[in-house]
Formats: C-alpha cells, structure tokens, sequence
C-alpha cells in the first residue's frame, strides 16, 4: 500500500485521459507503447514473453489508475491488485526521461541504472542498456552523418532481451520520429578463452615474481645490511657467473628497489636538461583534459557545444588545439635523442662501428615495446570487463577496440599501428608508433651532424620543407581540415596527416637541433643583457598565442580555403615547435625566472619518469573511472571538466602508471644493461640511478 500515493501521482502526470469512456485503454497514451508487440523472427520468445508480460502489467496498472482518477470508482481489491504490478512501473520509471534542457539539444536521455538493479528478479531479471536512434522513421542505419547528434536513450528491459531484441522492440512499440539501429547493454558477459587464462597466469606469475625479489631485496637490506655494491663483490666470490646473473635478473623485478628509482626527488646536475620532466607532465595532463573532451563533451548538450565554440577562452583553444601536445612530445623526442648522443661525446670510430647503431636500435625496441606490449594484452583481455552504464552510453567502446586488438596487435609489436586505419588497436599508441618511426631515421641527421653542423643544419631544414611540401600536396588532393572542427574532409584527416611520420618530421628534427645545441654548449653560460631573455619570452609567447588563437574564426564557423588551411596546419606546428625549444633552452641556461624555477623543480621527476606508461595506460584508465559511477558524469564546462576529470583522470593515470612501471619498465631496463651492455659501443657517464629510471629515449623517457 506504500506505493499508492507515488504511483497516482506519477500515473496522474504520465497518463492523461481526455473525454475516456469506460472501456478505453488509457496506457494506449503511452508514446512508448502506441503499437503492440509482435513475435517475429528476429526476436527471442523469452524476451517477446517477459515482454509482454512488463507491457501487460502496465495496461493493468493503467487501466486501474484510470477508474480510480478518472471515474473514481476504486475498491479494496483493485487497490490491492496493483502490488502485482509495481515492478513494472519501477521498471518504466528507469527509462530514459525527457531532458530539461532539451531546447539545447540534449540528446542524452538518461534513466536510472539503481532503479533497473533493483526491479531486477521481481519477476525476471531485467539489464540497463542504451539504444541509439536515428532521426526519420524507416532510415537507413548506414548512415553516420550527424552521430554526434545522435539521441541515446536509457532502456530497463528484460536481460533474456539482447541489442538487437531491444531494436525490434524500440521499432515496433513507438510512433516517435526516430528509427532504433543498434543497442548497448552495461552487463556483457564476455566469453573468457584461453587468452583470458594464459594472461591472467602471466600477470599472477608477474606478481609472484615481484612480490617473492620484493622480500629477498628488502631482507637483504634491512635485515642483513647488506647493500648492492658488497652484494655485488660477495656473490660473485661464491656463485658462478651465470647464477649471479640470473640473481641480477631475479632482482630487478624488485618493487622495494624500482619504488625508490622512480619516486627519488634529487636535485638536477648543471649538465642535466631539468625542466624535461614538467614538460612531460604537463603534456600528459593536456592529453588526458582533451581526450574527455572528445569523448565526453559533445553528446551531453549540444547548445552548450555551440556556445563553447564561440567563445575566447584560454580553455576552448587549449582543448580544441590540444594537437599541439603531441607535437611538444615529439620535439622532446628530438632533444632527448640527439643530447644523449652527443652529450657523451663519441668518437669518430664509434661512429662508424656497425655495433653502435645496433645497440642504438636494439635498446630502444628492448626498452619502448614490453611495457607496450603487455599492456595492450592487458587491454585486450580485460577491457571487455569493464562494463556499466558509462561503458554502454559511450557504445560499449572498448569492448570493440579489444576486438580489433585481437585481430591487429602484430602491427603494434613492428610500430606501424599508425597506419592501420580504424583497425589501429588502442588508437592512442600510434604516436609511439610514429615516435620509433623518426627514430628509425634519426641516425642520418646525428651522423650528418656529428661530422659537418652545417651539413646537419641543411639537412634537417631540408626535412622540414620537404614535410612542408608533402602537406599542401596532401591537402590539394584530399581537401583536408586544418584541425577537427572546421570545414574540410574530416573522414581521412588523421589517416592521411594527423598519425602519418612525415607530419610530425619537423618538430622532431627541429627538436634533434636543440638537443645537439644544448650538448654542445652545455658547459659554456651565455651572457645576454636582461633584455635578450625577456624579448625571447616575449617573442615566443606571441608565437604560440598566434598558434593557439589563430585558428579562432575557422573552428567558429568561418570557412577556409585548402591553401589557407594547409598554411595554417604546417606552420602552427613549426611555431609551436619554436614556442616549446625556446622554454626547453631559456630554462636550461636560466633564463626562466619564476617560470623556470616552477619547471625544473625537483618535484617532477617522477611524474616525468612515469610519462611513458601514463600515456600507455590513461584511455583505459578513464573508462574505468568514469564507469565507476552508477551514472553517466555530465560536462558542463570546461573548467569543470578540468578540475573534476581530467587532473583526478592524469592522477589515477600516474598511479596505475606506477605499478606497470615497476612491473613491465624498470625491469627491463635493468636486464638490458645486464645483457646488453657488453656490446654498447659507448657508455653514458651518468649517475647510475637517473640513468636506470630513463628507461626509453623518446617522447617520453
């Protein structure tokens, strides 16, 4: 009887009755139930009866509700008749209801994910799920245009219904203008095979290896006192050489001693490029603030869309020209690359030692692809697992991704993922494929470089306006976009450009000039007149004002011709690419001031140690996240989106990050100088435990 008072009230709202007469049907009022349900061959018979069933409970209901409200004549036992049928009011009330803001084109009709749980088994189990709809009724579901507009609507449906039971039954019930294509359920049940099992046996192998080099490590240290170096002299004096290897191997998976290399705070060398690790932070938090945008943003609310597209703000540019972050990578890549190589000061006969390039390319594969790797197994296994009422509005995602995965992971392990298509798995990794790409032809550019500075110099502008070239040629042929939101043939703008080595060329070998400038003059302090570092801020900051602001009327509506478009995507980069060399040199050689002292402070080394698996892990990292809730999380804005998504999403990147950089990274690294070290041709004089944590040269080591 409790629930009389609410089911009047509601029932008062949802079922009007005008000029009824006795034997009407009022729930024929419902626009969800305007047609009867027909058993065809395209749906499930337990699904079509427990259909039924939950359609039939709501005429009783209906039909009772009517006498009573209507023509006043209610007994005791009709009153008592309708606790049959709460259920299925409880379950219509988990639907998808009608925004308040649908003027403004709010196209996300969410329900309650609580409220469909707990109907669940009253009668039969019942799934929450998302159906995705069409303007038009009896349209073509090929059709994409307009996806971002498209309405998503929240469903409490029998759980025997699967996504294509739920379209029958969206078409055949509902007289709106819309036309159901495809369904999205929050509770799959992926099928776990033998890659489930074999993974989930490596990574319990992984953790007992860590777990058991974890307690010998600690109980050598703390218990025994015995410290790396004498352990090192003593157990050579009693093993072998090969069992003292393998103990060497054994503790390197040691989450005692990798804690520490990752998490120590030292202060920065002279010789040590020091505001590399905020850079790095930084970039990794403006990914992960665009990234929500991207795939959260848009589908809420339309208007508010619209009106973030017209507006001047500091935060519009930095999300609609968060691109520009991945060209900051790239040009560390470059610094990083060529200030190793050359800070060591090789000789001309280890130049020319075929053993130098392949140590080169050896290191970098051994060191770069096991994190990578393994946690693409990972995604491929577990992504699946991550399910809910998020999962199932952003169209059950992952689950896809995992799928292609499955299908293309070869392409990952040869980096060359990023010339797949929409068959890229994990589609974030193909900056590291392009990343290993340039790396490929790094070598030519040092080498040009080690012997002539000048023939490096020729070389590497010769690059820069031979990618030049290539861009306006791309453009003219496809009639590309200068970014993803303004006019041009968005459909192969990354295949074409965006993913493609030859347009990130610049801003990596522009990056290897830096690094070779700054090796070189490393020791030798520069002295300017105070006014020399202020212009060059001054100057630098117009640049990447113009980078950022530049392309305001495009992304607002005004439409640009190829040549412009071209012009401004080819060389936003390059000023981009000046913008981040000038604060990489200005705080090297101190000319920073507040600036520098906030960047090169000590307190970012980890979370630039950490940069490369961050960036591995943070898609999957946020699915889990934003699933977390038992509701869609809404965007409103752009600062809440950054204070409320995307600094908790970077600091849950980092801590997973953590671990898989204790497990996968650091691991590796030290088993590389263990085996590999005989053969380098060189070896870098650097404080062994910095040297240890950069585990990778590249965008992020």
């Amino acid at each position: 009887m409790k629930y009389f008072p609410v089911l009047f009230l509601i029932l008062s709202f949802l079922i009007p009755v005008v000029n009824c007469q006795e034997n009407d049907i009022a729930w024929r009022t419902f626009p969800f139930l305007s047609n009867s349900l027909q058993l065809t061959p395209d749906l499930n018979k337990q699904c079509f009866n427990e259909t039924s069933l939950f359609i039939a409970s709501l005429q009783e209901v209906a039909k009772i509700t009517s006498e009573c409200l209507e023509y006043k004549n209610c007994t005791l036992i009709e009153l008592t008749s309708v606790q049959d049928y709460v259920f299925a009011i409880q379950q219509l009330d988990a639907f998808g209801k009608l925004p308040p803001d649908v003027l403004d084109i709010n196209t996300f009709f969410e329900g309650s994910y609580d409220e469909c749980n707990r109907v669940s088994g009253k009668k039969y189990r019942t799934s929450y799920s998302y159906l995705v709809a069409y303007m038009g009724q009896n349209i073509s579901c090929d059709s994409k245009s307009h996806e971002h507009l498209t309405p998503r609507f929240a469903v409490c449906m029998p759980s025997s219904c699967d996504e294509n039971d739920l379209v029958e039954i969206f078409n055949q019930l509902t007289n709106f203008p819309l036309t159901a294509c495809k369904a999205f359920r929050s509770d799959l049940k992926p099928a776990k095979g033998w890659t489930f099992w074999m993974f989930s046996l490596f990574l319990v192998s992984m953790i007992f290896i860590v777990v058991s080099s974890t307690f010998v490590d600690y109980f050598r240290e703390k218990e025994i006192g015995m410290s790396a170096v004498s352990e090192h002299a003593y157990c050579k004096s009693i093993f072998a050489e090969s069992l003292f290897q393998v103990l060497r191997v054994f503790l390197s998976f040691s989450l005692w001693t990798n804690s520490e290399l990752i998490l120590s705070v030292r202060e920065h060398k002279p010789d040590q490029i020091r505001s590399l690790d905020c850079l790095r932070a930084l970039t990794v938090l403006w990914i992960v603030f665009a990234h929500i945008y991207n795939f959260k943003f848009p589908y809420n609310n339309v208007g508010n869309s619209l009106d973030f597209l017209q507006d001047l703000s500091v935060s519009r540019q930095l999300i609609l020209n968060s691109y520009f972050s991945i060209d900051t990578l790239f040009v560390l890549s470059g610094v990083v690359e060529a200030y190793t190589f050359f800070w060591n000061k090789p000789k001309q006969t280890t130049i020319l030692k075929p053993m130098t390039w392949v140590h080169f390319y050896l290191r970098r594969y051994i060191r770069s692809a096991p994190p990578m790797m393994t946690f693409i197994g990972f995604f491929m296994v577990y992504a699946k697992f991550i399910q809910g009422p998020f999962m199932a509005s952003e169209l059950n995602i992952l689950t896809e991704e995992a799928e292609i995965c499955e299908r293309s992971w070869w392409k990952n392990a040869l980096f060359i993922n990023n010339f797949a298509g929409d068959n890229n798995c994990y589609r974030i990794t193909w900056l590291l494929a392009v990343d290993t790409q340039l790396f490929l032809v790094a070598p030519i550019v040092i080498i040009t470089l080690f012997f002539s500075m000048s023939g490096g110099v020729i070389l590497i502008v010769g690059g820069c306006l031979f990618s030049v070239s290539v861009e306006y040629l791309l453009f003219g042929i496809y009639e590309l976009p200068a970014d993803f939101t303004g006019n041009g043939h968005h459909e192969l703008f990354r295949s074409v450009v965006y993913e493609m080595p030859w347009t990130r060329a610049p801003s990596f070998l522009l990056g290897i000039l830096v690094g070779y400038f700054l090796a070189n003059f490393t020791k030798t302090r520069l002295k300017f007149h105070w006014s020399v570092p202020v212009g060059g801020w001054v100057v630098a900051s117009g640049i990447a004002g113009l980078c950022l602001w530049g392309n305001y009327s495009y992304d607002s509506g005004n439409q640009w011709s190829v040549y412009q478009r071209a012009t401004y995507f080819n060389f936003s980069k390059i000023g981009w690419t000046f913008f981040v060399s000038w604060i990489i040199i200005a705080n090297h050689y101190g000319w920073g001031g507040p600036i520098g002292n906030f960047m090169c402070h000590p307190i970012w080394q980890p979370f630039g140690r950490l940069s490369y698996c961050a960036y591995i892990v943070h898609r999957m990292a946020m699915y889990w996240f934003f699933n977390s809730d038992g509701i869609s999380p809404h965007a409103y804005s752009a600062v809440q989106m950054f204070l409320y998504y995307a600094v908790l999403g970077t600091l849950i990147s980092y801590f997973f990050a953590f671990f898989w950089s204790a497990f996968f990274e650091i691991p590796v690294a030290k088993i590389e100088k263990i085996f590999l070290k005989p053969i380098s041709a060189y070896r870098r004089e650097s404080n062994p435990a910095v040297e240890t944590v950069r585990v990778r040269r590249g965008a992020m080591s």
